[in-house]
């Protein structure tokens, strides 16, 4: 496979001398992978050849490290960021807070919005998002809706994905209740709820075994046109599982192919566990 190193020396190889453009993307390249080491490197090697980095570099190597959830490797390149002299943007702040996110540390991803009103920086719908993504990875309700009130009252209008972070929070307190409620509330806000957002609810109804809710859930997804995948089946597989009926986690098994989808590892083994608990 063709590495940063090859790109670097066919550029060099027609004369092209590598500009800040071409460094910022072989350090992108690094940073997809969550490569926070290599991102570094061409960092150095960047400024070793004269080239100034700018903010689109540091946001950068801060988003590979925010790949790898190191807030705090993310926090130094901040910091050193400022000391060149360059202004962090939008991007810079809302790659923090979704490296807050996928350590379900709400609170913290929450410093990091405010911090960003403390430097005259307004934040987006996509920075309230990724705190509320890291209130409901956090199962942290309280919290997903102080930040949904907030989004509010600063002006900006949520959206599905808003609605349905709030929702997750729920959800991941196994409380289903709650996630319909919000999802009710989306479609009020004349917002048409996703296929992720179904999959919320019915993946709620199934943590209690709720089979019922979840099937009743899944054909009212059908009805707004929306086409189950692998995570809405295996959810009603798991809601069966969990109240005990085997047989009917298998039938929403042989669904799954039917609708030719793949089962994957978790639908498969979700169906043994049924039969195992049955002693079959």
């Amino acid at each position: 496979s063709v590495t940063e190193e090859d790109v670097l020396a066919l550029s060099t190889q027609h004369d092209f001398v590598p500009d800040e453009v071409l460094y910022t993307i072989l350090i992108g390249a690094c940073a997809k992978r969550g490569d926070v080491a290599g991102a570094a490197r061409w960092l150095d090697v960047m400024v070793q050849a004269g080239c100034i980095p700018n903010v689109v570099t540091y946001s950068t190597v801060i988003d590979a490290c925010s790949r790898q959830g190191d807030t705090a490797e993310a926090s130094r390149w901040l910091a050193a960021m400022l000391r060149q002299g360059i202004v962090p943007n939008e991007v810079t702040y809302n790659t923090l807070i979704s490296s807050c996110a996928r350590r379900n540390d709400a609170e913290e991803a929450g410093n990091w919005l405010n911090a960003m009103s403390e430097i005259q920086l307004r934040p987006d719908a996509d920075s309230y998002n990724a705190v509320l993504d890291a209130c409901a990875k956090g199962a942290n309700t309280s919290l997903a809706k102080y930040w949904f009130s907030h989004m509010q009252q600063v002006g900006l209008t949520p959206n599905v994905v808003s609605y349905t972070a709030v929702m997750n929070s729920h959800s991941r307190q196994a409380d289903s209740e709650g996630a319909a409620e919000w999802l009710d509330k989306m479609s009020e806000a004349c917002l048409s709820p996703s296929l992720n957002s179904y999959n919320v609810v019915i993946a709620s109804c199934a943590t209690t075994g709720d089979w019922q809710g979840a099937v009743g859930w899944f054909e009212r997804m059908l009805q707004q046109s929306l086409e189950p995948d692998v995570v809405s089946y295996s959810s009603v597989i798991n809601s069966h599982s969990k109240s005990g009926d085997a047989q009917a986690a298998m039938e929403w098994l042989d669904a799954m192919v039917e609708a030719k989808l793949r089962p994957n590892v978790i639908a498969f083994n979700t169906v043994i566990h049924a039969y195992s608990r049955k002693g079959d």
